[in-house]
């Protein structure tokens, strides 16, 4: 690969790959200042309280259900009989 090649795949894929996290803000000092200057821990915040109020959680399987419940089920007995007195 010449140096041309890897200067137009870099141009082609580098939108597309790039990756900035949603917590940062790269605006200018000016936006960020009008925006209410959150620093970094009050947008980290605020997006653990979107995520939480917004995430709606997959329901397991039937047979992961089942086995979760078995294997629950087992542990509790095990535990019974090692905390009775002989």
């Amino acid at each position: 690969m010449t140096v041309i090649d890897a200067l137009k795949f870099t141009k082609k894929h580098l939108l597309e790959e790039h990756w900035q996290p949603s917590i940062t803000d790269r605006s200018p000092r000016s936006e960020w200042e009008k925006s209410g200057s959150k620093n970094i821990i009050e947008r980290a915040r605020e997006k653990i309280e979107e995520i939480l109020a917004t995430h709606k959680v997959k329901p397991l399987e039937k047979d992961v259900e089942r086995e979760m419940a078995k294997i629950i089920k087992e542990k509790q007995k095990l535990s019974r009989n090692k905390t009775k007195i002989t």
